[in-house]
């Protein structure tokens, strides 16, 4: 009896040891769904980019096409998980001279999808709008538009409280219990516009720029921090010139914000600044991930950890950016410039595995970023959403 219990302990053990090896990029998916489009065309349409979702429903993008680049037909629909089936689209219905275009984070709360998007009319005249659709049905529950000429931005909440920016400078508060809705706050008459806005415990982080009457290619850059409950300002600092938009992120008492090539660390309570790096080759930051003391910074073109407390650089990878990234505990999934979803570990930078598409390459340009709910990692190829297991395999 005790050879047997021995010997049935030594196969576990050599089974699991065998389980465990894994081969680097040779992970599959456990389930995927064909995207409507037209044909094997892939989707052109960014959609909304953090794949939100209530119950069994997923919002996914789609692009069917009746004809040239101008009439495309982009929409997002309603996908069902683990059937695949298409429950409805929005918009419902499309003129065959009217395209979409999504590109921004919505915000999802007790089944109520809040987004902005744009929508090309006749004679080239865009409309924006910030919308608020039912995820089960895909229903219009109340839609807001704004001025033509100010960009989509990313919709933002906490619990019952929604944010989105209208007319670049006013930000706007939903009660997501009964859809009421007030201004909350407004940048000032100094020409201040709203390039993106971050919650952060009971902070609001708002980037913005104004027009430079220095130079005219680059914008002023302001970082803002407001009290998400009342609105009244909390910091208010010029961070530099830049020719690309900028990003603040609150981490504790330390705000950090970078700038072209620049990082810095500032102190929230007096605006001074603890540190900051230049580093030439991380150039339009995507993204900025924290994991104990390690802050990774996702640019287009590299990846950098440095020691949140110091700056120092803790691991530099030149020529190794990315546009999507999606941070799950100590682990970053990250869409790569060779178009393979890699995961890292944010303390050390090490490449732990790597996930191939099935297709011809993930929606790395445009298209929804990787996305986690419940331990699984949804991701989009060319036109088939797929779901993985999250990392450890």
């Amino acid at each position: 009896m005790r050879l047997i219990t021995t010997s049935s302990i030594i196969i576990v053990l050599l089974c699991s040891c065998c389980k465990s090896q894994h081969e680097q990029g040779s992970l599959r998916p456990e389930w995927s769904a064909r995207i409507p489009t037209y044909e094997s065309q892939e989707i052109f349409c960014s959609g909304i980019l953090n794949l939100p979702k209530s119950g069994n429903i997923m919002v996914v993008p789609t692009t069917i096409y009746d004809g040239g680049i101008m009439h495309e037909d982009n929409r997002v629909c309603g996908m069902e998980l683990n059937t695949g089936k298409v429950k409805w689209y929005f918009p419902s219905n499309m003129d065959d001279r009217q395209y979409c275009y999504f590109n921004s984070k919505g915000y999802e709360y007790n089944g109520k999808l809040v987004f902005q998007y744009e929508t090309n009319q006749r004679d080239d005249i865009s409309l924006r709008s910030t919308v608020c659709l039912d995820i089960k049905t895909g229903s219009v529950l109340w839609e807001r538009n704004c001025k033509s000429y100010y960009e989509i931005k990313p919709v933002i909440g906490s619990g019952t409280d929604c944010f989105f920016v209208q007319d670049n400078c006013r930000i706007f508060r939903v009660d997501m219990n009964n859809d009421q809705i007030s201004e909350f706050y407004y940048t000032g008459d100094d020409g201040l516009q709203i390039n993106d806005l971050r919650l952060c415990n009971d902070l609001m982080v708002i980037s913005c720029f104004s027009e430079s009457e220095v130079e005219e290619y680059q914008d002023e850059i302001y970082v803002v921090i407001i009290n998400k409950t009342t609105g009244a300002e909390v910091l208010r600092k010029s961070l530099g010139l830049s020719s690309v938009p900028s990003h603040s992120y609150l981490n504790g008492e330390i705000l950090y914000s970078n700038l072209d090539r620049t990082i810095m660390a500032i102190d929230l309570k007096t605006g001074e600044i603890i540190w900051e790096r230049y580093d030439m080759c991380a150039y339009v930051c995507q993204d900025i991930l924290f994991y104990n003391d390690i802050l990774m910074k996702c640019a287009v073109n590299a990846t950098i950890g440095y020691d949140r407390k110091t700056g120092e650089v803790k691991y530099l990878f030149d020529n190794y950016g990315s546009y999507h990234v999606t941070q799950a505990g100590k682990y970053a999934y990250f869409i790569n410039r060779q178009n393979k979803i890699d995961i890292l570990d944010i303390e050390t930078g090490e490449r732990l595995d790597y996930i191939e598409c099935p297709e011809k390459g993930w929606s790395n340009f445009w298209g929804p970023y990787p996305t986690i709910y419940d331990d699984k990692l949804y991701i989009i190829g060319n036109n088939t959403l797929y779901r993985y297991p999250t990392y450890p395999w």
